[in-house]
């Protein structure tokens, strides 16, 4: 038995269209033998003069029979990239499903012999790996839900518009590597498929808003505050026709000016209440509850992706044992805020400090005691300076911190403060560097190298202490503000 054997072909080629319209790129389907019974969009006509050729078409078989499963990529003969996915039913291979005639960003075009053939090459457009990602999950989704649509006939109706909804969803949220963003794209998802007055959506401490009346923030945050206890206690969705009327929220003062109907569904991820997402609207919300538990279930595993993401990222970024930012960070970040501040004509001041006698301690008290006075005086750094400035730990016992837009004398006051807490603390003290370029006309290593020469003499003039050197401008020097005597404040 076949392919079409399993599956309406009405059927099938509306939901293949579906996706060569969403991607729009074309889409055939071969079945186990190797044959093209369904075919969406408009090949490009490099693919079409290349088809006459029944080449082009074995090559696509040979890649296909030894394909395994999931998604597989391949090139043709012509150098243009192939998605391919297996259609698989009961452990049974039936088919596959081919997005044919790619040319990634980065690719290059083959060059051939007739002058037709490599005009048509260049006029196909190279798509980016994002697009290639979002191809990628989209056709693994197709794949994976349509053997079980064609194996349930009688469900066709219902679970068509599920993929069709999913798709979409996949399509909005796939790209999504931020937690803002992704519950950014949610709402606005669920906003514009089922026309919300508001909606609202929470998630491990982070949430997004659609409002279309902002002044009515506080009743909005009371009626969440409610559906929120309620998913906490019941981990059920809670669905309601009236809200004014409802025994949970008729009390509110106000509630009879809000839209009627409202749902609330939990996420619910190993037992535990994650998050919630809150529905208003001037319709009924009874006929999308199912199909939004469904795709309340597919952002949930997208929510937990993007986290594992994110805590990669920031590990990435982050000292282990102090929870500061690390020296990879601190370079970039310097970089950055020298070029900003040189564009803006603002000064830039860098710190970097290191415990004193540190190897002694360490030597005398042993490495645990030497990790917990790095994390006590990490968290001492961190307590000192502004939201804006950015303390990271360098290496070993030394750390530094980037203050953009502080002047010398700001500077100055802010290392002491630094200093001066850190010896209280009782255990060790620091010696400090700083140097301020005024008109942050200096690239990032030549500033660090003159930071470092102020620590050095700091260790050198008896520790515990901080050195200023300023920086005019790069062709100027520096000036070690104590071997200069009295020079005034700076700005």
């Amino acid at each position: 038995m076949g392919l079409k054997d399993y599956l309406d072909s009405v059927l099938w080629q509306k939901m293949q269209d579906e996706l060569s319209k969403l991607i729009n790129r074309p889409v055939y389907t071969l079945d186990s033998e190797g044959n093209r019974i369904f075919v969406s969009g408009e090949f490009a006509r490099l693919c079409q003069l290349l088809d006459r050729d029944s080449s082009c078409l074995n090559n696509v078989k040979k890649h296909v029979e030894i394909m395994p499963g999931d998604v597989k990529p391949f090139y043709c003969h012509a150098g243009l990239l192939n998605l391919a996915s297996p259609i698989l039913f009961n452990h049974r291979r039936l088919g596959t499903v081919v997005i044919p005639g790619i040319r990634s960003n980065e690719d290059q075009v083959k060059e051939f012999e007739k002058d037709e053939l490599s005009e048509a090459a260049r006029e196909i457009k190279p798509i980016s790996q994002d697009e290639l990602r979002s191809y990628s999950n989209l056709l693994r989704f197709f794949v994976k839900v349509m053997p079980e649509l064609c194996s349930q006939k009688f469900k066709y109706s219902k679970q068509i518009a599920e993929l069709s909804f999913m798709l979409d969803f996949a399509n909005s949220t796939g790209n999504c590597i931020e937690l803002h963003k992704l519950l950014g794209s949610v709402v606005d998802f669920f906003v514009k498929k089922f026309d919300l007055s508001n909606c609202s959506l929470f998630a491990l401490n982070h949430k997004a808003r659609y409002l279309t009346n902002d002044s009515t923030k506080d009743v909005y945050e009371i009626i969440e505050s409610i559906a929120n206890e309620h998913l906490k206690a019941n981990r059920t969705p809670l669905c309601t026709s009236r809200i004014s009327e409802d025994l949970l929220f008729h009390n509110i003062e106000g509630i009879d000016k809000f839209p009627s109907f409202f749902l609330a569904l939990p996420f619910i991820h190993e037992r535990e209440l994650i998050g919630y997402v809150c529905m208003f609207a001037e319709h009924d919300l009874r006929p999308v509850l199912e199909i939004s538990a469904v795709v309340c279930q597919r952002f949930i595993q997208s929510l937990l992706n993007v986290t594992k993401f994110s805590q990669a990222e920031k590990c990435a970024i982050t000292d282990a044992l102090t929870g500061l930012y690390n020296r990879s960070y601190f370079m970039q970040t310097l970089k950055n805020e020298l070029s900003r501040a040189q564009k803006e004509d603002k000064p830039t001041s860098l710190i970097i400090f290191d415990i004193d006698n540190f190897k002694s301690f360490n030597d005398t008290h042993g490495h645990p005691e030497g990790d917990r006075v790095l994390q006590e005086i990490g968290e001492i750094a961190r307590s000192c300076f502004d939201e804006v400035d950015t303390v990271c730990r360098y290496g070993g016992e030394e750390f530094v911190v980037i203050m953009p837009s502080c002047g010398p004398d700001d500077a100055f006051d802010k290392a002491e403060k630094l200093r001066e807490k850190v010896e209280q603390n009782g255990e060790l003290t620091i010696s400090v560097g700083l140097i301020t370029a005024l008109n942050s006309c200096v690239s990032a290593e030549h500033l660090l190298k003159e930071a470092d020469k102020a620590l050095y003499k700091a260790k050198r003039s008896g520790k515990n202490r901080v050195v200023k050197f300023v920086m005019v401008d790069k062709s100027l020097g520096v000036i070690d503000t104590e071997d200069a005597g009295s020079i005034g404040k700076f700005s």
